[in-house]
């Protein structure tokens, strides 16, 4: 054995991004002189890379890979990565079948309607239950066929722990876990493997089995999070696969040489179940005392204001977690208090049902869901709450022996605790003192512990003490005082034997430096000229010595032709293959047919439409105009903008080779578009279906906002979290031809708002123009948009007449080239803007029109999304009024009229944030992923002035 610190391996059957217990064993043995690897078992199709955790502890990602092979009663492998289709769909249906006989209370109409959705829904699982009786039957027959030919086959003499269990049948992950991490486990040489779940035991006896017999010392720790023999039925699922978990636990316990848990009670149950010789170790999911770091809590993603009540949920989102009395006893609470539910991923597939449920009891308006954050934010993030709860019900082995890490992070974040009577949840609640108890599945029970302890919360001092109690500083120790055990057996393990070891890890391979810079094509599924953004980015890589070239895609049948930029070249391109609208429904067959090709499930959506109508003809034309052309302009990095193009992108990347590097500008939260900006259903789920095809091939991400780099980080399991660019302007002086006042022949005594950006109704347009009617006659209101004319001038000039407003108070304004955008702005009193709050993608936002109307010096009055509202609070840049309130708005804008905020503060605040600020970041992005080195870029920003080429012209 050489001096090396002894390598330990961690590995599990899933992304270790959210894995905060694998995490904090992995830091405590780095610092305790031990070499820990981390292996991230990625999504089949996942990206595979190395990096470093903490800047010290090396992480491996590693796609799932499927074994190549086909069982003898089973036409192909499936994918076990995959949704599986007919378990969700009959878990769905069950719940709603619970949901409706809980409605059966006797001999009423309202009951007999129960009973008939109840027998509609039994009917429907009918076929599921088929499939799985059927797939019982083959898997007996399959393990008879097992067992009778076994000694027909060659090397049946070698031993295999779990050969006759059929793996690929009755617990596929396992299987394809085991084909995955079996060579790279090897490879790695360790000198203690330490699993964490029972999906990966396979692949440790392989390991271990082929390592020992080549006479390479090795020691097993095995992490038991779940007494999985004591699941409730309705975490079961699968039970074939769950029985076949259980026996390939029980068969690798006696070559386990050291065995944790997370409670004392679980560990008891091991040790007798499996005669453990040394007796299970309790660890208990302590988070980490420290000081809570963030960039916001739990109150800010939702939208609420500090004196409001808050309840927080944290975790896994199930009817077995007990979420929907926790909707229920939303009804039970004072009317005041909102609820926010931290769960992944979001939208998460259970928001419609729980959302649906609260519209019935009134409540939905106060529940919030909100995006998961990092591990090391995530004491802070909840600390915004008052009260946390945890409804999980009692009555089962598992649940009544849990000691989830929520129950310790709602500690450290220092929130009163109401739990169910789950046995080991409430003595510790009970005994502790840190909060409540109500019992399993009562609603009004739940509903009055809440209130009590959102009136009488635990003294913080208290709940302080506990936290440094229980802290993951206690379990230490322990860790490092087992695991030096462990390498001192494995120095001396004398079991020895021959087999070829596949030869240790190549080294990380890093992207080697071109000879002359690299080449950068920018390309989305719209014209370039009104993307500021994208011709920011151009224009910065440019001046870092980048060659830089952007695809525009013009409207159907134009003329291709090129332009410049600068430095930057633009090739301009009309789309291709474009579907043609569909004609106007004008009777009812064909207006339902269209609702049914716009609205309903996917399906349907299917049977219904033409293939040239579907959404994804949108995708197939970008990807005929843009993959040839890709390709033919040689890239070294393809930098794509927007979801539709991805899969134009990932075409050209396969021609193109490996060197080509991906980049994605993720500039929206497609997922939490508001309801009216998604459009048509089957063009949404589209849209939200390619991004999530697509990021998690980029090699970089960029993003417009700190809240939404985090949600992409954990929703796409991203190995590193998103550059965050903000929409900050470029800092030109403050000069041009004219503001926006002269463009419109407006004299100094008219009080002039502006808006300055896209008309939309989703935007809440009408809402400024409707304040018109209550503000004096000379307050005006100027609305700068592209294009302009704009086609909404018509509809908004009809919302102003309905109001009784005099349409020489409403302007539309030219719009002017970016370099001239503030000085035409600043010709303005006070910038406004509607955006209301309550979608993920709203509240996340931090637009450019935030930082143009700070640039131009003018406060802004706007609506309260989350991002933006906690901004202009924390800088004093302007006032927040409530989303959709006229009343509250009026109050908002006569107070700058009135008082506005000083121009030196404005100037002050505008010159911190400027897009030069942020261009060494990007630069550095590109820097790391082509080994180029930039050019530090001149001081002066050049204006974006793009000049059409003309032909014929050298």
């Amino acid at each position: 054995m050489t001096e090396r610190k002894p390598r330990v391996v961690l590995f599990r059957h899933a992304p270790v991004d959210f894995d905060s217990r694998a995490k904090r064993i992995a830091g405590t043995l780095h610092r305790g002189g031990f070499e820990p690897i981390i292996i991230s078992l990625e999504p089949a199709g996942g990206k595979s890379e190395e990096f470093l955790l903490d800047g010290a502890i090396r992480v491996i990602r590693v796609p799932l890979a499927f074994r190549p092979k086909e069982s003898l009663l089973k036409g192909g492998t499936a994918d076990p990565a995959a949704p599986d289709a007919a378990g969700e769909r009959v878990r769905a249906l069950r719940r709603r079948r619970g949901v409706y006989a809980e409605r059966i209370k006797g001999a009423d109409p309202a009951s007999a309607k129960a009973a008939a959705h109840y027998a509609k829904l039994t009917a429907q699982m009918a076929p599921f239950a088929a499939q799985r009786i059927g797939r019982k039957v083959a898997h007996k027959v399959g393990g008879a066929l097992e067992t009778a030919t076994a000694p027909l086959r060659s090397g049946h003499a070698r031993k295999d722990l779990y050969r006759d269990l059929d793996l690929a049948t009755t617990l596929p992950i396992a299987d394809h876990a085991t084909y995955t991490l079996r060579d790279l486990l090897i490879s790695l040489r360790p000198d203690i493997l330490h699993a964490h779940h029972p999906n990966v035991l396979p692949a440790a006896w392989q390991a271990l089995d082929a390592l020992r017999s080549a006479g390479h010392p090795v020691r097993v720790s095995l992490d038991i999070r779940e007494n999985f023999t004591g699941l409730p039925e309705k975490e079961i699922g699968d039970v074939v696969g769950h029985r076949t978990l259980l026996e390939v636990q029980r068969r690798f316990m006696p070559y386990a040489d050291f065995v944790t848990s997370v409670n004392q009670q679980i560990a008891d149950i091991v040790t007798e179940q499996y005669a453990l010789e040394r007796p299970a170790v309790e660890l208990r999911n302590y988070p980490v005392l420290a000081e809570p770091t963030g960039p916001r809590t739990v109150r800010e993603a939702a939208g609420v204001d500090d004196g409001t009540p808050l309840i927080v949920y944290s975790g896994v989102m199930s009817r077995a977690r007990g979420m929907d009395t926790l909707i229920d006893a939303m009804a039970h609470v004072p009317a005041d208090a909102h609820l926010a539910i931290v769960t992944m991923p979001l939208p998460h597939p259970m928001e419609p049902e729980l959302m649906e449920q609260a519209e019935g009891l009134g409540v939905a308006e106060r529940i919030h869901f909100v995006p998961a954050v990092d591990q090391g934010e995530l004491i802070h993030y909840l600390g915004g709450a008052d009260v946390a709860v945890h409804p999980m019900p009692g009555g089962s082995p598992n649940h009544d022996q849990a000691m989830p890490n929520k129950l310790f992070e709602y500690l450290h974040a220092g929130l009163t605790f109401v739990t169910s009577d789950a046995k080991l949840l409430a003595q510790f609640v009970t005994d502790n003192g840190m909060g409540r108890v109500f019992r399993s599945h009562d609603a009004q029970d739940l509903g009055r512990q809440l209130t009590a302890a959102l009136a009488e919360p635990v003294p913080a001092e208290h709940l302080k003490a506990l936290a440094e109690r229980y802290s993951w500083q206690h379990n230490e120790g322990v860790i490092l005082r087992e695991f030096s055990r462990l390498a001192t057996l494995a120095q001396a393990d004398p079991r020895a034997g021959r087999a070829r070891i596949v030869p240790a890890e190549a080294p990380f391979r890093a992207p080697g430096s071109t000879v002359e810079p690299p080449h950068v094509v920018l390309f989305r599924h719209a014209p370039v000229d009104i993307d500021t953004r994208a011709k920011k980015i151009a224009q910065t890589l440019s001046r870092g010595g980048y060659r830089v070239t952007i695809v525009s895609v013009e409207q159907p049948g134009t003329q291709p032709g090129e332009a410049v930029m600068n430095d930057v070249r633009i090739i301009r391109v009309p789309l291709k293959d474009a579907q043609a609208p569909a004609a106007k429904p004008t009777s009812i067959p064909e207006r339902l047919v269209a609702k049914l090709q716009r609205d309903a499930p996917a399906r349907i959506r299917a049977l219904v439409t033409p293939p040239e109508q579907r959404p994804e003809a949108i995708i197939d034309a970008h990807t005929s105009t843009l993959a040839d052309l890709l390709v033919g302009l040689e890239p070294d990095v393809l930098h794509v903008h927007h979801p539709y193009v991805f899969d134009a992108a990932r075409v050209a990347m396969r021609r193109l080779g490996p060197e080509a590097r991906l980049v994605y500008d993720a500039r929206e939260n497609w997922a939490g578009l508001p309801t009216v900006e998604r459009g048509a259903r089957a063009r949404h789920e589209m849209l939200v279906h390619a991004e999530a095809g697509g990021i998690v091939h980029a090699d970089g991400v960029l993003t417009v906002a700190e809240p939404l780099a985090d949600d992409l980080k954990q929703r796409f399991h991203l190995p590193r979290r998103p550059l965050v660019a903000l929409h900050y302007p470029v800092e030109y002086p403050l000069a041009g031809t004219r503001t926006v006042r002269e463009a419109l022949g407006l004299g100094g005594d008219v009080k002039l708002l502006v808006y300055s950006g896209v008309l939309s109704r989703a935007r809440n347009i009408d809402l400024l123009i409707k304040g018109l009617a209550e503000l004096p006659e000379h307050v005006h209101l100027a609305l700068v948009a592209v294009p302009y004319p704009h086609p909404q001038e018509v509809e908004l000039r009809k919302v102003a007449d309905a109001a009784g407003v005099a349409q020489g108070r409403l302007h539309f304004a030219h719009p002017v080239d970016q370099h001239e955008l503030a000085y035409y702005l600043s010709g303005a009193d006070v910038a406004v803007s509607a955006i209301p709050k309550g979608s993920p993608n709203h509240d996340l936002a931090l637009p450019n029109k935030l930082f143009e109307y700070l640039h131009a010096r003018l406060p802004l009055v706007h609506a309260d999304a989350a991002a933006m509202r906690a901004f202009t609070r924390r800088e004093g840049t302007g006032t927040v009024f409530r989303s959709g309130d006229l009343n509250d708005y009026l109050r908002a804008v006569r107070q700058n009229l009135e008082s506005p905020v000083p121009a030196d503060l404005l100037a002050e605040k505008a010159a911190e944030r400027t897009w030069q600020r942020q261009e060494a970041d990007i630069l550095g992005l590109y820097d790391r992923i082509t080994g180029f080195v930039h050019t530090p870029p001149p001081p002066e920003f050049p204006p974006m002035t793009v000049t059409e080429a003309v032909p014929g012209r050298d």
